[in-house]
């Protein structure tokens, strides 16, 4: 097969999309504007497409550089000038015992203790706020890690 024909018009057997004015549809079409000439569509369909592929692949490029960088600190640890992003509150020498109220020299049962407490008055079902919980979580999962 050669070619072929739809509509009146003959198109060649490579030819691999062929876009008609959709400017009547309720929805308004894929185009925004319309063509003076009927080959104006493949044209605008090409700016649509390639517009579409320079955003996924800007989108692309973030994720993956986001991905890198996320993969290169924690496999690094701050070494060569990295700068782990750890919040000042953790950068405490007393870090998650400060925030149940204990000294550094507290026991593991001491500490699961106050965390139970804490999440008892932290909880937002309990009175307590999303935020104050969280920071609560964080700081076990902290302790737990050490």
């Amino acid at each position: 097969m050669s070619s072929f024909v739809v509509g009146g018009c003959t198109y060649p057997a490579n030819y691999f999309n062929i876009a008609y004015p959709l400017m009547s549809f309720p929805s308004g079409g894929i185009f925004i504007k319309s063509a003076t000439y009927y080959q104006d569509y493949q044209d605008l369909l090409n700016e649509r497409l390639a517009e579409e592929r320079r955003k996924r692949e800007a989108a692309n490029k973030e994720y993956n550089d986001k991905k890198a960088r996320d993969f290169w600190s924690r496999y690094f640890g701050g070494f060569f000038g990295q700068e782990e992003d750890i919040p000042e509150e953790q950068k405490a020498v007393d870090y998650p015992y400060s925030v149940f109220g204990l000294k550094k020299s507290a026991s593991a049962d001491d500490m699961k203790k106050a965390y139970r407490k804490s999440v008892m008055k932290a909880h937002p079902d309990k009175g307590g706020t999303a935020e104050l919980f969280r920071k609560v979580r964080q700081a076990w999962d902290f302790f737990r890690n050490m």
